[in-house]
């Protein structure tokens, strides 16, 4: 029980799961067949990128250091694997509004304040 509590652990979006290393091998080591594609980094992103899917559920994983995969697991080396970001909830969206709304207020009085000459 103790392997699907560190699971669900992890950050998950719908289907899709941001699991640790650890985690990540151990799915690999317990499947028979399966394939992981997988991403060096680049001048974007300057970290490894995993991916892989387990009966409907998709894994993936970001390391800063390359990952020794199992020798039974298909790969597929690809340039890039683009993840969809995490929805935000509606406070962080509050938040942000707020912020942005403040910074044009600001930056729209300086430039109204620099026209009429009261800042120089």
């Amino acid at each position: 029980m103790k392997n699907k509590q560190q699971i669900i652990q992890n950050q998950a979006i719908g289907p899709l799961v941001f699991a640790d290393k650890e985690t990540f091998l151990k799915i690999l080591r317990e499947e028979s067949s399966i394939l992981v594609v997988y991403a060096e980094p680049n001048r974007f992103i300057r970290s490894y990128s995993y991916i892989t899917s387990v009966r409907g559920i998709t894994f993936t994983l970001r390391s800063k250091e390359k990952i020794e995969l199992p020798t039974h697991i298909q790969r597929l080396q690809v340039k890039q694997i683009q993840i969809p970001f995490a929805p935000v909830p509606d406070w962080a969206q509050l938040v942000l509004a707020i912020f942005f709304g403040i910074l044009f207020v600001g930056v729209t009085t300086m430039i109204v304040l620099t026209y009429f000459g009261v800042l120089k």
